[in-house]
């Protein structure tokens, strides 16, 4: 798969989602908050505890946002794949 093959399906897909602009914004406003929640969650825990376990608030936030990165390199194409096991 080239790499214009795959942004021009990248393309379709969002068209795709945006077709019902409601639903896209709003899911996507979830999981923001979502995330917001989680990073919340633990600023709160770090404002108690000045460690947990050990680990402080740097490490906490460091190990937080590297669970971020990976997730959002890999849900995309879990996100392909999902939608055309969909269409079988």
């Amino acid at each position: 798969m080239t790499i214009q093959l795959f942004s021009k399906l990248v393309r379709l897909l969002l068209k795709e989602r945006m077709e019902y602009r409601a639903d896209f914004i709003l899911s996507a406003f979830a999981q923001l908050l979502h995330m917001q929640g989680l990073y919340s969650d633990l600023v709160v825990l770090c404002k108690k505890f000045n460690t947990i376990a050990g680990w402080t608030w740097p490490e906490i936030a460091f190990l937080y946002s590297l669970g971020l990165f990976t997730y959002a390199l890999v849900h995309p194409f879990h996100l392909f794949k999902c939608v055309s096991l969909n269409h079988r």
